[in-house]
């Protein structure tokens, strides 16, 4: 349930790190703006609309690297017999069928 575990089952480290690092770095962005935005007490609201505007951004970028992590590691488990298939000898059905008649 965390990003990057299913890379990590997968065989892909880097890939999972990436995705930890990702999701590590936007919740930090994420909170941190949330906590300038409700701790605000400047005068400019603009200022503070922008907090609020960089925290929903974070907070949608969590989703996102989620939702890939996600789909990445369905995607690879689901491919991860394609390298042995594709590495199978085609001929070898066709010698034993020869060797038969």
């Amino acid at each position: 349930m965390l990003p990057g575990g299913g890379q990590f089952y997968n065989n892909q480290p880097i890939k999972g790190g990436l995705l930890i690092a990702s999701a590590i770095a936007t919740g930090y962005l994420y909170m941190d703006y949330g906590n300038k935005y409700k701790n605000f007490n400047g005068t400019d609201l603009t200022e503070k609309a922008q907090y609020l505007k960089l925290r929903n951004k974070y907070g949608w970028w969590i989703g996102f690297v989620y939702i890939y992590g996600l789909l990445d590691a369905i995607v690879e488990a689901h491919l991860h017999p394609f390298h042995d298939v594709m590495n199978e000898d085609l001929e070898k059905p066709k010698e034993e069928k020869e060797q038969k008649q």
